[in-house]
């Protein structure tokens, strides 16, 4: 895989489709401070469309960066043959920050993309196949229970975890 790391003006970048449904206004402003304090430290990751360039991963940075009223900004440019959704998996699974609602939905959309099978997408992933299975697991049970699972991933007094979902199957 052939990158490259450039810096990019601001207005060059478009936000891409994301596959976070959810993030918090004031993680975004979070980060925008510790950035006033020691800068970015990590390059968005892009990919050339025409003359622009398409956000693939890094959005609350690049949401930061505009919020400190940065001109420019540090982009890793990624390879056009690269699958944009493995990409934000993959980012988003090594730091463990998609909620598990998103995550079913992006690993789903990936799978159905590609025409994959559940073995095939782990592999892709770095997953075992069994832990992809459980992932998508939350989308087969009522919202009702969804919810609760959302409600328990950020901070709330629901009980239920996706791995409850799971043991109940």
């Amino acid at each position: 895989m052939s990158t490259q790391v450039v810096e990019l003006p601001m207005d060059q970048i478009q936000p891409g489709k994301n596959m976070r449904t959810f993030y918090r206004e004031d993680g975004v402003q979070g980060l925008a401070d510790s950035m006033e304090e020691v800068g970015l430290l990590a390059p968005v990751l892009v990919r050339q469309v025409g003359d622009a360039y398409e956000l693939v991963a890094g959005r609350r940075r690049f949401e930061a960066a505009r919020k400190n009223g940065y001109k420019s900004i540090p982009a890793v440019v990624l390879s056009t043959d690269l699958s944009v959704r493995q990409v934000q998996l993959v980012e988003n699974l090594q730091r463990e920050d998609l909620n598990p609602i998103d995550k079913a939905h992006a690993v789903q959309a990936f799978i159905e993309e590609g025409n994959l099978s559940k073995s095939e997408a782990a592999a892709r992933l770095g997953v075992p196949r069994t832990t992809l299975t459980d992932w998508l697991q939350v989308l087969d049970v009522p919202s009702k229970y969804q919810a609760a699972v959302m409600s328990n991933f950020y901070g709330g007094k629901s009980a239920l975890t996706a791995s409850h979902i799971t043991l109940a199957k």
